[in-house]
This record gives structure tokens, sequence and C-alpha cells, in this order.
């Protein structure tokens, strides 16, 4: 299995995955976290492969990028999927 990127996910309830802007990580979201849970949400948020925390893959494209994306979101079973 590939490497994971670095995450968090607190709650319990429909999932929202969140990526922090360029110049954050994924901690910076921490407070969108907390609240999103309390209100009966698993919410979590990650760094991109190669950004802050997360180790950096090869070859570092949209695709694989998106790959790692959906290894964590199998490691995690989040089984339904939107994209918005």
């Amino acid at each position: 299995m590939a490497l994971l990127p670095t995450f968090t996910t607190l709650g319990a309830g429909p999932a929202v995955l969140m990526l922090h802007d360029a110049d954050g990580k994924h901690l910076t979201l921490a407070p969108q976290v907390e609240t999103l849970a309390r209100a009966g949400y698993r919410a979590m948020a990650w760094d991109m492969p190669g950004d802050v925390h997360s180790a950096p893959i090869e070859p570092h494209t949209f695709k694989s990028r998106a790959e790692s994306r959906l290894a964590l979101l199998d490691f995690l079973v989040i089984t339904r999927r939107v994209l918005q």
C-alpha cells in the first residue's frame, strides 16, 4: 500500500474532506474540523502528497495526487463520495 498522506479526522456521520490553502497545513483547519464534528459530520483535513507534512510521491501529477486522495478515502472506509 502506498504511503497515506498526513490527515486528521474527528466525528461521525457524513464525511467531509477538506484541503488547506497554499500557505497552510491540515492543522490550520482544526476549528472547521471541530465545528463540523459537533454538527454531526465526520470531518477530515489532509495535506496532499508533497505538501507540508505528507511525503512526496512520484510521479507528482494531478492523477497521482487524486489517487492519493482516493487511497485515503479507502483507508478511512468512506464509500459515499460527492465532489463539490
